[in-house]
Parts: C-alpha cells; structure tokens; sequence
C-alpha cells in the first residue's frame, strides 16, 4: 500500500517537472516572436536598422543628388574640359570647349594690327644708352609675301617721350635704300616730328617717316625698306631718356600705316 502511494507521488512530480520544463520552452519561443513583432511593428524608427533606410529615401541630401560636382555656381559648371566654367565666382580665361567664362580672366593683349602675313619690322638703335642726344637708329621694313603695297602710301611711326623743351627737336635723315633684297636701289625719305593725338608716358611724340623709291615705287614680295635716322637737337641741356620710350627696343612698337590703315605694330592709344 505504502509503495503505491510512493509511486504515486514520484509520478505526479515527474509530471509537474516535465510540464514547466514545456511551458519554460514555450516561452523562449514566445519571447522570440515578440522580439521579431518589435522590429516588424515599429513605427519610429528605434531600430538601427529602421533609422538608416527612411533617412536616404526621404531626405533631399543624398551626396548623389546635390554633391559638389553637379551644384550651380560651382567652380567648373562651364564647358566641357574648361578650366573656368560660366557659373558665378568661376574664374575667367581659359574655359574649354563650349565653356564661356563670365569672370574677370583674361588678359587683354592692346590692339595688335599685323593683318599682312610676310610684312615685319626689325630696328636697330643707334645708341643704346639711356640718356642720349638723339633717338633714332636703322628701320628695315620688309614684304615677304605677294600682297604689293604702294611704297607712297606707307608711313612710318616711332613714338618716344619728348624731354626736350628747350628747342623744338628735328629729324635727320643719314640714308635710305629700297627694292629688292638682293638688290638695293636708292630711296629719298622725310620725317617729321608729331605730338601724339593720345600723349602718354614715353609716346607723348612720334617721329613719322615717309619715302620714295628711285627706281621702284611698289613694296611687293621680296622687296625692303632701310632708313637710318635720328631726331634730336644738339647742344641742348635735356636729353632723352630711351629707356621708357615706347618704340625703343621693341619693334613691334613700331607702326606702320599702309594709308590710314595700321599693317603692323601696337598703337600706344
């Protein structure tokens, strides 16, 4: 009798034993489906997850859509391969293709006019010092091209600083050849010494020379020009000062005129 009632008990703790171990199981379960319902229900964004998705999506900040590269305004917005593009603040000058630059770049270089391909000017002076008596030298104006210029029509200017006051200064012609290179015939030429219509530091004056062939009138292909002169006044106090002058030194200072018209040099006005 005792044995039964001991078999009973032992079975109704085996039993209680093996049912909370089930319901502790069930619970694991239910408290995984609860973790997972968390991150399925959630509405504000708590999880880590949740947070980095709606941001990209709804935001207008993505560095896709409004990074540096496609801002208007940018630096380079300008035509393709342009180092300065049209937008504002771009820096000017030197835009590639299609690009416009609306900066300040670029450098305005002055109104060059060498419109005669062949035609040069070369000038030697006759004295190189700084502080001289008078400014002249020799002037070589050559056509190597085909296009003829009516050596009557050409005018010659060399513009400088006048700083004498004292007396007004003279032009002096020493000699002039003109024809072909390869044969040079004589040539008469003039100069006369004029104030600038636009007088600035070192070309408030101009010395204009004009001339003659003797027995050629027209500068065509393979022809030249060569005249040495000087203008100044001897004895005088002031002297010119060479170094400012506009035409010393660089001949493409020099203007020629084929009437009116410049054909070579840059214009101090």
């Amino acid at each position: 009798m005792q044995s039964r009632i001991t078999y009973s008990l032992v079975t109704s703790l085996l039993l209680t034993a093996a049912c909370a171990y089930q319901n502790a199981g069930a619970g694991t379960d239910d408290d995984g489906g609860d973790m997972a319902d968390k991150g399925g229900s959630s509405t504000g964004g708590t999880s880590p997850t949740a947070g980095r998705t709606v941001l990209p999506i709804s935001g207008s900040t993505s560095t896709g859509t409004a990074g540096k590269s496609t801002t208007t305004g940018g630096k380079s917005s300008g035509g393709s391969g342009g180092k300065a593009g049209s937008g504002t603040g771009g820096k000017g000058g030197k835009g590639g293709s299609g690009g416009s630059a609306t900066g300040a770049g670029g450098e305005d270089t002055g109104p060059v006019n060498m419109p005669i391909v062949g035609l040069s000017v070369t000038f030697a002076p006759e004295n190189s010092a700084d502080l001289v008596d008078f400014v002249g030298g020799e002037l070589h104006l050559i056509n190597d091209t085909a296009q003829p210029l009516s050596l009557a029509d050409i005018k010659i200017r060399y513009y400088f600083g006048n700083e004498i006051t004292a007396v007004t200064p003279a032009v002096i012609m020493n000699w002039a050849q003109f024809g072909p290179t390869n044969n040079l015939g004589g040539a008469t030429c003039t100069g006369a010494i004029a104030a600038a219509a636009s007088p600035k530091p070192g070309a408030d004056s101009y010395v204009e020379l004009t001339c003659t062939g003797a027995n050629a009138s027209e500068l065509t292909a393979g022809t030249m020009l060569k005249v040495s002169w000087k203008a100044g006044a001897q004895g005088t106090q002031n002297k010119f000062i060479q170094s400012d002058d506009w035409s010393f030194g660089d001949p493409t200072k020099i203007i020629v005129l084929n009437g009116n018209t410049i054909v070579w040099g840059i214009d101090p006005s």
